[in-house]
């Protein structure tokens, strides 16, 4: 698919390259040069050739060196070719990957800029504000000897100025410059020059590198321009600067990118979570653990809480009369009133649920939350329950303070008896068709119509059956084939149906000692009431999760359209966005909504795994599983670096000093390497964190840290000798470190 799309791109690209322009741009070309310079100027002079697309650099994208700029340019000829050159180079396949990949239009509108090139003897960038925090106190400048080239293509460590900020008010109209604040002497081991004949650009050695390339006052002056720039376009900028015989030009200015697109781990994390009524609120997952084991996509919480809040709502209404326009956080604890434990249902409920008692610390603590409701209002909102509830309380003695250790495994003995259920079917019918996939050789016809009739019966069941990312079995059948394969490796003779026994055998050989009369009332009402009520709660189920498999089958139809029509790179990010997320990237296509979920995505595949235990308290509740970080023993070597990403996170270490050892990436490794630049763009999506040896606030690897969110360093000396591929480290952006870490006492992944 990729090859194909790279190849067609190549087409596209020398189709237009081959093309002429037309001769209305070139008399608009013409015209507007002979405003400036006279015949002799323009055969004389150097221009510059550059793009400036629609999205190419804004707020929430920045395709820095994707499209083609052409320096040193002479001539009219040599413009209208560089012209069209950088026309086509909106369709090179880098640039038409970077645009799927926020699903945005391929064929975007693109203006052409044509620029007298100016051979300064120092240039680079400037940010009216801090791009890593934001802090618009400081305006950061970062400059070289030569063109500007040098910085942006992190040829070289750059020189690096803070001027202090005095900010008034919110204003951007009220602000001055107080001064400079700091100033780091960056390596500026090369730099670029305009050559002898102006026709082009040379690298050279830079000479005098202990000193800074621009002098305090300049440093001054461009502060001083910058937030003139800044008040006339009301954002904070990036800009593009170049001195030349002490004077200023300015050559480009743009929104700082990503700077409120991006969103930490924490913001993610707890982005739809509801408000508590308390510090001390008791959550479980227990009554749902089952059918959304692990983490749960936005759009399945999204859509789960717009649809089953309402009918929580509807339910109070109905039962206690709260208004439909009332908001009520208390509704989820309707679910179970843990401050009446005292009672057989809840009693009953509290093992319908968890399967055990809760601990009595979790018991007293409810007491004291609040009174129990009236026991007529309990009933009454309660008795469309009654069969659920039945059998469970039907064993709880009210008058005895400890349940009978023999309790569980009578229940478990008697539910066994629920035969015909639809959950139990499954892997009876699993076992039929390992039977017959083992006699496949003689009779396929028959092993075949069972397969058919298992996905016709079971086929809208699977794992994660809530989980509308998740496809089910008639979608997806690998799992299930996977399933088979483990089953037909062992021995298909141990395959065995559980025997049926009378409800009069199951009730004479209960262990829980029960009168006569409780045996006569269990043997002929309660299990009776209770089988039904089970067999109705599996169908209920099998039936729920068939209506919601329509809507998942919907919204897998949705995301496929979506990533047909190229609003979507992959089908599966729709499952990262929320419902109005996804009804207002359909209608404003806005980059910021793909690359939150392209974030959500990597964070559910990592937090898929946690395990919290199974009642939690209070509102700042962590996985168990994670360990404290903060004993970690180092076990060696350290580098220090430039945060330009904030994060924190330990894995593998990938040394790749060049782009040919990036073969060597996998997913999930910290990437160390000299520096970076848009070839190493495809590796971004598979690490979890990078460094590079050289580099600056705006040098590649920054900016494509920044938007995928991973924790950066920059400047790290000599990282790529300090350590190997293989090495477990710790990048903790925010102190500026990475060092390795003892094998055997890490746990891959990033770190709160």
């Amino acid at each position: 698919m990729l090859e194909l799309l790279e190849k067609e791109c190549k087409n596209v690209v020398n189709t237009i390259q081959s093309s002429q322009l037309s001769q209305e741009i070139k008399d608009n070309i013409r015209s507007q040069l002979d405003v400036l310079y006279n015949q002799n100027e323009l055969n004389e002079r150097s221009f510059a050739v550059r793009s400036s697309a629609s999205g190419e650099d804004s707020e929430d994208m920045s395709a820095a060196g994707q499209m083609t700029t052409y320096l040193g340019v002479k001539g009219l000829d040599e413009i209208y070719s560089a012209v069209t050159k950088c026309w086509s180079s909106q369709f090179e396949f880098i640039a038409v990957e970077y645009k799927r990949g926020y699903g945005q239009d391929i064929n975007s509108l693109m203006a052409v800029v044509v620029q007298e090139m100016v051979d300064c003897d120092s240039a680079g960038v400037l940010f009216t504000c801090d791009p890593v925090s934001g802090d618009e106190r400081e305006v950061i400048i970062s400059g070289n000897y030569g063109i500007g080239e040098s910085v942006v293509s992190a040829m070289s460590e750059p020189d690096t100025i803070r001027v202090s900020v005095d900010i008034k008010d919110n204003s951007f109209n009220n602000r001055t410059i107080e001064g400079i604040k700091s100033i780091s002497i960056g390596s500026k081991g090369k730099s670029i020059k305009m050559n002898t004949s102006g026709s082009g650009t040379v690298e050279v050695d830079t000479n005098d590198k202990t000193k800074c390339c621009i002098s305090n006052d300049e440093a001054l002056r461009l502060a001083n321009i910058a937030l003139e720039i800044q008040k006339f376009f009301g954002s904070v900028r990036d800009i593009e600067w170049g001195i030349k015989d002490n004077q200023i030009v300015i050559l480009q200015s743009r929104p700082v990118t990503n700077l409120d697109s991006g969103f930490t781990e924490f913001e993610l994390i707890h982005e739809l979570d509801v408000g508590l009524p308390s510090e001390k609120e008791y959550i479980s997952k227990a009554n749902v653990g089952e059918v959304i084991p692990g983490c749960a996509s936005t759009l399945l919480l999204s859509y789960s809480f717009k649809q089953f809040m309402p009918l929580m709502i509807l339910d109070l209404n109905k039962s206690e009369g709260l208004p439909l326009n009332m908001y009520c956080p208390y509704a989820p604890s309707e679910f179970l009133k843990m401050n009446d434990n005292s009672s057989d249902y809840n009693k009953a409920m509290t093992l319908s649920i968890f399967g055990h008692e809760l601990d009595q610390e979790i018991i007293d603590d409810c007491k004291d939350i609040a009174s129990p409701e009236p026991l007529s209002l309990r009933v009454r909102r309660n008795l469309h329950l009654s069969p659920y509830m039945a059998f469970p309380e039907f064993f709880v003695n009210r008058y005895e303070q400890n349940i009978h250790p023999h309790l569980f495994n009578d229940f478990a003995y008697l539910m066994s008896s629920c035969g015909q259920l639809v959950s139990a079917d499954v892997p009876s019918a699993l076992r039929q068709l390992v039977q017959a996939l083992e006699y496949l050789r003689n009779n396929k016809n028959k092993s075949g119509k069972q397969f058919r009739d298992f996905i016709t019966k079971h086929g809208h069941r699977g794992y994660k059956e809530f989980e509308p990312l998740v496809k089910t079995w008639k979608d997806n059948p690998i799992p299930l084939i996977q399933s088979l394969k483990t089953m037909l490796s062992g021995d298909a003779s141990t395959y065995k149906t559980i025997a049926k026994v009378s409800v009069t055998e199951i009730v004479d050989s209960l262990k829980t000692p029960l009168s006569l009369n409780r045996k006569l009332l269990l043997k002929h009402v309660i299990l009776p009431l209770a089988r039904r009520a089970v067999a109705m709660r599996e169908a209920t189920k099998s039936a729920i999760i068939y209506g919601w498999g329509l809507s998942r089958d919907v919204l897998w139809s949705l995301a496929n359209r979506m990533h047909s029509e190229g609003l979507l790179p992959e089908p599966e990010l729709l499952f990262h966005m929320t419902i109005d997320e996804i009804d207002h990237f359909i209608d404003s296509r806005n980059p910021i909504i793909v690359a939150k979920a392209k974030q959500r995505r990597r964070l559910q595949q990592k937090m898929d795994s946690w395990k919290f235990d199974e009642i939690v308290s209070g509102y700042d509740f962590q996985p168990k599983h994670l360990m404290d970080r903060s004993d970690v023993k180092l076990s060696g070597d350290e580098v220090k670096g430039t945060p330009v990403s904030v994060g924190k996170v330990m894995a593998r270490v990938c040394v790749a000093p060049n782009l040919e050892d990036a073969v060597n990436i996998q997913a999930g490794d910290i990437l160390v390497t000299y520096s970076t630049d848009i070839g190493w763009s495809p590796y971004f999506p598979m690490i979890s964190g990078i460094a590079t040896e050289i580099g600056g606030l705006v040098s590649h690897g920054a900016v494509i840290a920044r938007e995928y969110g991973l924790p950066c360093l920059v400047g790290a000396a000599n990282a790529c000798q300090i350590f190997k591929t293989g090495d477990v480290v710790l990048l903790d952006s925010q102190k500026g470190i990475m060092c390795r870490v003892d094998n055997n006492n890490h746990n891959n992944g990033s770190i709160d």
